[in-house]
């Protein structure tokens, strides 16, 4: 039985993303960036663009955009539960955001992280999935 629930939509877009007016149509509710100086700062300015909140990801020890897998995907289920039917940005290191797309079964997701674009997925009570690029 599928989730009743709508999916959350988290865009995972790599430090540096260069081509804001590709969000604009996305109608997005927050931008999320590591508590590190490039990411966080990008996540800053993406959210002043775009008119929306933002928030650095802080947490005990390494900033989980920067760190492992298992901590970025921990931080990704705690945003996909808190923004059920919305959609959100997450802005990280690319290396951290190739190695969650692993560890979610997909790695070849991370050859389409590049500074022009960022992986889309949504996550509901089955699961994430990819929907596309952006």
């Amino acid at each position: 039985m599928s989730d009743l629930q709508c999916p959350a939509r988290i865009l995972l877009l790599p430090e540096g993303l260069d081509h804001v007016t590709r969000l604009v149509p996305e109608r997005i509710l927050h931008v999320y960036g590591s508590s590190g100086a490039a990411a966080g700062g990008a996540a800053d300015l993406l959210a002043s663009t775009l008119g929306v909140g933002s928030t650095r990801l802080t947490v005990a020890g390494p900033s989980p955009v920067h760190g492992d897998a298992a901590d970025l995907l921990a931080v990704l289920d705690d945003l996909a539960d808190l923004h059920r039917g919305e959609t959100v940005v997450v802005v990280g290191q690319g290396n951290a955001i190739a190695a969650a797309l692993a560890s979610l079964g997909r790695p070849d997701l991370a050859a389409d992280l590049s500074p022009t674009a960022g992986i889309a997925l949504e996550r509901d009570g089955d699961g994430w999935r990819h929907t596309g690029t952006v």
